[in-house]
């Protein structure tokens, strides 16, 4: 009986092949992230972050998509190689990071459209656009908007300041950041940072031998 033709192979085989795809991905994804030297700002993704997500989904094969990616991992990987490749890591709170109107600092309302929210003051927001403006401001350490966002989890009740006006950040600043988020992207040209960090590994063509031969050299000069 040849055992690479039974049910119970074949399928052992499947489940290898599949975990190998989802490190190559998981790599692929990180390595595209820190091509070029940037500053991430991700969200907090707690310790099961797929169970968060299929909350309210009902639809199964959407369920078991989103539990199949693996999203620790990639924020592991990421990780990694930014700091290898001289970029750096801010993560924020995801408490409504896409639910609360960036400008008027209000619970967005629902729309007939998903990817579009509604101010309770008139006008209407995309979700992601609200997503990033407001973990740029978590990422602020020192304005003010530190006495607001800065460290909300622990220190800020929002409720208390739902459906106000936010008077910290001014209009004009938030408008200006939209543009720039529609219009600008980081290239090898123009990157997020102006500095890059020295790599951990030497470049493949490295004559690390001709390195070495000189330390090894300089060591043994007797003091004068």
């Amino acid at each position: 009986m040849n055992i690479a033709n039974t049910r119970e192979f074949r399928k052992y085989v499947k489940h290898l092949r599949e975990g190998v795809r989802k490190v190559g991905r998981v790599r692929q994804v990180a390595s595209e992230l820190t091509k070029t030297p940037a500053i991430i700002v991700t969200e907090e993704l707690g310790n099961n972050p797929q169970e968060e997500m299929i909350d309210g989904i009902e639809k199964d094969e959407l369920r078991h998509r989103i539990k199949q990616i693996p999203f620790k991992n990639i924020e592991r990987a990421v990780g990694d190689k930014a700091l290898e490749r001289g970029s750096r890591i801010f993560r924020v709170s995801s408490y409504r990071n896409s639910r609360v109107c960036p400008i008027h600092f209000t619970r967005l309302e629902g729309t007939s459209d998903w990817h579009v929210l509604k101010c309770p003051l008139g006008h209407l927001v995309h979700r992601d656009y609200a997503s990033v403006l407001n973990m740029t401001w978590k990422t602020t350490p020192e304005s003010w908007t530190k006495g607001v966002w800065w460290n909300m989890k622990r220190e800020m009740n929002w409720r208390e300041y739902e459906d106000k006006h936010n008077p910290v950040i001014p209009q004009n600043i938030v408008q200006y950041i939209h543009a720039v988020l529609k219009t600008f992207t980081a290239s090898e040209q123009s990157p997020a940072v102006l500095a890059r960090g020295k790599p951990m590994n030497p470049a493949g063509e490295a004559d690390e031998g001709w390195a070495r031969e000189k330390a090894g050299a300089l060591k043994t000069i007797p003091n004068t």
